[in-house]
Order: C-alpha cells, then structure tokens, then sequence
C-alpha cells in the first residue's frame, strides 16, 4: 500500500513538474526579455522659459540629457541648470514584452536637486511599469511607485541633521505616432524630470516631436504644475515652455 501510494505521488509531482516546464516553456516563447543589437542612443539640449515660476523654478533654464533605449531596458540621465539651483536626474526600466502587446517590469530614478548655499535634496524612486504598445500609432505607459525623500539643510548640517520624507507617485502618458517623423503626446503625472514634490501637486504636460532628418529632432513642450491640487482650492504654481534639438546616434 505504502509503494503504491509512493507511485502515485511520483507521478502526480512528475505530472506537475511536466506542466510547469511546457507551460513556462510556451510563456517563454511569448516573451521578449531582450532585444539583441545596438541600442538608439541620443543626446539632446534644451531651453525652458517660465511664464509663470514659483520658488522651486527661475526665469529660464538650460539642459541635457542622455538616453539609451534597448526596449525593453531602458537608461537616461540628464542635467539642468538654473540661476539659483542644480538638478541631475537618472532612470534605469526593465521591462519585458509579452505577446508583442505590452510591456511590464520595474524602474528605479535617482534625483538629486542643490539650491546654492541653503540646502540638497536627495530622491529615490522604485516603480511599476507597464506599457501598451501593439500598434506603432498608439501607446500608453504608466507608472506607480514609492518616493523617499532625504533633505539636508546647510545650516544645520553640523548637527548632522537630516529629514526624510516619504510618498507616492503616480504618471500616465499617452502618444501619437502620426507618422515616422511627428510625434504627439500628453501626459499626468504627480513628479517630473526634475521636479520631486510629494503627491497631490500634478504635473500636466503635452509635447510635440518633429524629426526633421534622420538623425535630428527638434521637440516642444508646454508643462503645467498645480499646488496641492487635491487637498485644497486648485493655484497654478508654474507654466514652462520647453523647447530642445535632439541628435541621434
């Protein structure tokens, strides 16, 4: 009776075991994990004018940014600077795609912001990602993650007094790829490039992309920053119109 109960077992789990290897195996062939070749890389400059700024924002910046696209890895950095303030940015996204639909995988931003001789704010930020992606014409990306913020201030820094500060945060964007060489886009979210405030201060943002040859684009941007949008009366805290030549390579 034990070996008889023995076999049964045996054959259940190799069953099992059986399943699983042919189920992941049929998954696997229905999954990108990596797109072999050379990554489209570019390097882009920009200009940014404030129609209306708050403290965070001077009158005008200058920027630049890095980026390497392998699909479904993904890496950029980037740049600005101000009369008052330095930012840095950097992204890093993995995410694979599955049945040639949609992607879906983690990210992780790093941000550091000093204002001249008052004070450093240091963001990370671990996230969700997914992207719909089964046309050319339109796609749709989101992101949900967690944001730790750690603040150290000039004056007190002898004290080795540091203040943290923890959030979330939110974004969507939309794109229309009207054809090879122009691009549209909108997009909600609760930070930005370079701007890391704590959730209920939306960012709403719409863009244009033109490349004009095959290596060159030129790209626009008209960017909307509301203040504490969901816990009082709605105040236009910053307008910014950005404009920048991106060279591929």
């Amino acid at each position: 009776m034990k070996m008889t109960a023995c076999k049964k077992i045996c054959k259940r789990n190799f069953l099992i075991i059986c399943f699983m290897f042919f189920s992941f195996s049929a998954f696997c062939q229905n999954v990108n994990f990596f797109t072999k070749g050379k990554p489209e890389m570019s390097l882009s400059g920009g200009f940014s004018l404030w129609l209306k700024n708050d403290l965070h924002a001077g009158p005008f910046a200058f920027d630049t940014s890095f980026t390497a696209d392998c699909k479904e890895l993904y890496f950029d950095c980037g740049s600005v600077f101000q009369p008052h303030t330095f930012d840095f940015t950097g992204n890093a996204f993995y995410m694979p795609t599955f049945y040639g639909m949609f992607r879906a995988g983690l990210g992780f931003t790093y941000h550091f912001t000093r204002y001249y001789n008052e004070f450093s704010e240091n963001d990370f930020l671990p996230s969700l990602r997914f992207c719909w992606c089964k046309t050319s014409f339109f796609n749709v990306n989101f992101a949900i993650g967690l944001m730790l913020k750690k603040s150290i201030i000039d004056e007190v820094n002898n004290y080795q007094l540091n203040l943290f500060k923890n959030s979330f945060f939110l974004g969507l964007r939309f794109d229309w790829n009207i054809n090879s060489a122009f691009n549209v886009w909108c997009s909600i979210a609760s930070v930005d490039y370079y701007d890391y405030p704590l959730l209920g201060t939306p960012f709403f943002k719409f863009g244009a992309d033109y490349k004009f040859r095959d290596n060159v684009s030129l790209e626009s941007t008209l960017s909307f920053k509301y203040v504490d949008m969901i816990t009082s009366a709605v105040y236009l805290s910053e307008c910014n119109y950005k404009t920048a030549i991106k060279v591929y390579f």
